[in-house]
């Protein structure tokens, strides 16, 4: 579960890409707060991405419904 806390403490974030998109079928790893991860993520990749988890959240749920994902590095 997320809390205010969660998104102001810096920690590891998950993008994920989506069907269709260059990047389909992989996910990135960003570290900093929600906002400040977000915002590289929009440096890095414009709004050519699908979804943020914390890294948490995507190892205890998410992860299993992208098996076949692997990390842009």
């Amino acid at each position: 579960m997320t809390n205010k806390k969660e998104f102001e403490e810096e920690q590891n974030w998950i993008f994920t890409f989506g069907s269709g998109q260059v990047n389909a079928g992989r996910y990135i790893k960003i570290h900093g707060t929600f906002s400040s991860a977000r915002h590289e993520m929009f440096q890095k990749h414009g709004d050519k991405w699908s979804f943020q988890y914390l890294e948490q959240n995507w190892n205890d749920n998410a992860s299993r419904y992208y098996t076949k994902e692997t990390e842009l590095k």
